[in-house]
């Protein structure tokens, strides 16, 4: 039925799903949610996680125009810096990310950094 209609599978890593890949139109669209115990969308993936992820993406973007992902955020603010991560391993960090990407290892006690 997605396929008839035009509309995109979502690849989802949570753990209520499975992560399976599937390609329903043009696009690609990742979904990564997380894996806590509490709450389970208010989560830092490891780099291995991340890592296992960088072929699936690199296939699937094989097949597609366009790939979309997304990592779902809350208070901690993870997803920044989980995404930022997937961007480098798949090759695709601009320079400005790069740079975010820096500034994201400074500690609280040197958020002074910040304002330079």
């Amino acid at each position: 039925m997605l396929k008839k209609y035009d509309v995109a599978y979502t690849m989802v890593d949570e753990p209520l799903l499975p992560p399976t890949v599937h390609l329903t139109t043009n696009f690609a669209y990742f979904r990564w949610h997380g894996k806590g115990e509490k709450i389970w969308f208010d989560y830092r993936y490891s780099k291995e996680e991340l890592d296992s992820w960088v072929p699936k993406v690199q296939e699937v973007s094989k097949s597609v125009k366009k790939v979309i992902g997304f990592f779902n955020n809350h208070y901690h603010g993870y997803a920044p810096e989980n995404c930022l991560y997937l961007l480098e391993k798949l090759g695709l960090l601009s320079e400005s990310q790069k740079k975010a990407k820096d500034k994201s290892k400074v500690k609280q006690s040197q958020l002074s950094f910040f304002s330079n």
